[in-house]
């Protein structure tokens, strides 16, 4: 199995690449997305320090653009047509098996149905370049340090708990994506509860306190605590309910209350596992909620 070839790559190289391409792409994800969140983020659809989709991208450039390697301006163009074209294709096979988006790029300038943007694909073909002049140098170096035998064992060891990691990733992204679309269903109701009401003055408004409405509980859904959910709601529509008099706000209170003891994601064995793929994708909902705001945007930009 070792001795196997592929572009006249071994198989044990091919291995050894994608875990050191998959953790610098997930020590690069988590540092970027720690930064802009402004808290800790551990990036990656697994829970382990590997960001799969650069491991993947990572030997397919190797393995296929290894040949325009010392021709920069080829390579960048090749590398930006490979893995925007990955890109697409990964964010549209989980949407369909998940129902779900794991990231989106509508707010970006020249992005198309929210999957792919031209700021990504031109940072891919940068990393090209970044690929065969650094990383590979320095992977061949930290491979070389090893014996081949232990490297076998490691390399076996790692692939072993990667899988384990995938397995319980890939059954914790089924339990979102099914919670998600819950939590939808919950949201519109909220939502038609709220335009029965004198609760806000105009679309625009009622649309953009939904978003906040919706980013909350998403943040706090792990904490557990049903007063915490509350008091999301509460913050959120605070000053619509007081200006709608005592008698009024009681009851709104009242029917806010029924509807936010339904705010939860549910509780399951792997309730962290959940909880740690929402807070690496912060902007994760289900593909209902993109659409209508992918349609909006396409709206928008028709004025």
């Amino acid at each position: 199995m070792w001795d196997i070839s592929i572009a006249g790559i071994s198989a044990y190289h091919i291995l050894c690449y994608m875990l050191f391409f998959s953790f610098i792409g997930w020590l690069w994800e988590s540092c970027y997305v720690s930064v802009m969140e402004k808290r800790v983020v551990n990036r990656g659809y697994v829970s382990g320090p590997l960001c799969t989709i650069y491991g993947v991208g990572g030997i397919f450039m190797t393995l296929s653009l290894r040949p325009f390697s010392n021709n920069y301006i080829l390579l960048f163009l090749l590398a930006i047509v490979f893995t925007t074209t990955l890109e697409y294709f990964t964010a549209s096979v989980m949407e369909a098996l998940f129902h779900t988006s794991w990231w989106d790029y509508t707010e970006e300038k020249f992005n198309y149905k929210g999957r792919i943007c031209l700021k990504s694909s031109l940072a891919w073909g940068f990393a090209s370049l970044l690929l065969f002049n650094f990383l590979l140098p320095l992977a061949d170096r930290l491979i070389g340090m090893v014996t081949e035998k232990t490297g076998h064992i490691l390399i076996t060891i790692a692939v072993c708990l990667y899988t384990v990691d995938f397995i319980m990733a890939t059954i914790a992204a089924v339990d979102v994506s099914r919670q998600l679309d819950r939590m939808e269903v919950l949201l519109d109701e909220i939502e038609e509860y709220i335009r029965s009401t004198r609760l806000y003055s105009s679309g625009e408004e009622l649309k953009n306190r939904m978003g906040a409405l919706r980013l909350k509980i998403k943040e706090v859904n792990y904490v557990k605590r049903y007063s915490k959910r509350l008091e999301v709601a509460q913050a959120v529509w605070k000053d619509r309910i007081t200006a709608a008099g005592s008698k009024y706000a009681g009851e709104v209170q009242g029917r806010m209350k029924d509807l936010m003891g339904k705010a939860t994601l549910g509780r399951s064995w792997n309730s962290l596992l959940q909880g740690r793929i929402l807070r690496a994708y912060p902007r994760m909902a289900s593909s209902k909620y993109f659409r209508r705001l992918r349609k909006e945007s396409e709206e928008h930009g028709d004025d």
